[in-house]
């Protein structure tokens, strides 16, 4: 019995002490018009509550960025979009005549003293803190309940950064906002006729804005059938400046395509060529690893970049061990073995060969070979012959190496540009 007598008189206390508090709200006054306004509206205004007279009605909710300028980090897959962020709904319960009030037609309240939607970031790139979308700032309200708030900040979105073409490469990133807590039939997010305004957007000098689209999606899941849970999307697309990267990653790649065909080139007899092999050698690491350091890891899709010069590598690794083989195969004092013999002979025997080889003396050769006689030379003696089949089989397997690499680079040349 007594616990109901102490539950009755403490309902009775709070019941007392709540119209006390409604009445002491309604008895403020002052001469001063704005200071009524915001007494008489606020009264007995709860923030918590939809400010809808019916609460079967959703709340409709525009949203309109005002991009001013983003940033990109491929290291950390973030994109940040500074941004007025516009929102603009009705507020039932926040209404009054002007004539009442000096004929005042709207005022000032911060946001945490009305009802404000709990715009989220759904894919943000902390989540370690609350997503809201909104910080503190002041609304404009009208007399018709009409409440606008354009909220200054910065919006941080994950964004998995695509590498494959660096550094042409292009991103698409999103930035999606939604309710956190209330479902589609409560607040309904419209996106106006002009879902981004650009006018006082600053460039970015690292990446170009080629557009942004938005995207409303209805938000319907197989777990809540009955409700609907509707976001905005921002799809961000941008591409890198490339003419810095051009000039100290692409420019430097093709100098080093040249080096490598130049020692191709090169008669594998003479010291200058293995010098200038591994010189060119040391000069690919040093600019691979380089690349390597500009660039974050990009899980199982490398850049084409890093695998254009790890080839390039070991193309010029191969320089090498070919320079090293030919030259010890002009030097042999072996006879050459027949086959060599048959295959430069076979070469010789026509024109293309001959101007394939470049050799002076190979109508010689060619008489040699095929026991032939030209019009303008002598056979020389089969000794002679066999010696200078080293020199010119080691010449036919380099020029076949020039051409091969020279096509190897085109085809990956080709394919790092399409």
């Amino acid at each position: 019995m007594m616990k109901l007598i102490v539950l009755f008189i403490t309902a009775a206390i709070f019941l007392n002490r709540c119209n006390g508090d409604e009445d002491e709200c309604k008895k403020k006054t002052s001469h001063l018009a704005p200071i009524r306004l915001k007494n008489d509206i606020l009264c007995d205004y709860t923030s918590n509550v939809r400010p809808i007279f019916n609460h079967t009605n959703a709340t409709v909710v525009t949203v309109k960025m005002i991009l001013k300028f983003f940033t990109y980090d491929m290291h950390t897959n973030s994109l940040s979009v500074h941004n007025w962020l516009s929102i603009f709904w009705r507020d039932d319960h926040l209404k009054w005549k002007p004539s009442d009030y000096e004929n005042i037609k709207q005022i000032h309240l911060s946001n945490y003293e009305i009802w404000t939607p709990d715009l989220s970031i759904y894919n943000s790139n902390d989540l370690s803190s609350h997503p809201s979308a909104l910080s503190s700032v002041d609304c404009l309200v009208v007399s018709t309940g009409l409440v606008v708030c354009v909220n200054p900040s910065r919006h941080d979105a994950l964004c998995m950064a695509d590498l494959t073409k660096f550094p042409f490469d292009k991103q698409n990133c999103s930035l999606r906002y939604g309710s956190w807590v209330h479902s589609g039939e409560e607040i309904d997010f419209k996106i106006p006729a002009i879902p981004v305004s650009t006018g006082d957007y600053i460039p970015n000098s690292e990446w170009k804005l080629l557009s942004v689209s938005v995207q409303k999606f209805p938000g319907h899941y197989n777990c809540c059938p009955d409700n609907t849970y509707p976001s905005i999307n921002y799809r961000f697309s941008i591409e890198r400046h490339s003419a810095t990267q051009a000039a100290a990653v692409i420019i430097p790649s093709l100098v080093l395509i040249i080096i490598t065909l130049t020692t191709l080139w090169m008669n594998p007899q003479e010291l200058d060529r293995l010098c200038l092999a591994c010189c060119n050698l040391i000069a690919h690491t040093i600019h691979i690893q380089m690349i390597v350091w500009q660039l974050p890891s990009t899980g199982d899709k490398p850049p084409l970049l890093i695998v254009y010069s790890r080839d390039s590598l070991l193309l010029c690794t191969f320089t090498i061990v070919l320079t090293v083989v030919l030259k010890a195969m002009t030097q042999s004092a072996k006879p050459s073995p027949a086959w060599i013999s048959t295959v430069v002979s076979g070469v010789l025997s026509n024109r293309p060969g001959q101007w394939f080889l470049l050799y002076e003396s190979s109508l010689k050769s060619i008489a040699t070979g095929v026991k032939e006689e030209d019009t303008v030379n002598i056979i020389e003696s089969n000794a002679v012959s066999i010696n200078k089949d080293w020199k010119l089989f080691a010449k036919l397997l380099d020029r076949i190496s020039f051409i091969g690499f020279l096509i190897t680079y085109v085809v990956m040349f080709v394919t790092f540009i399409v």
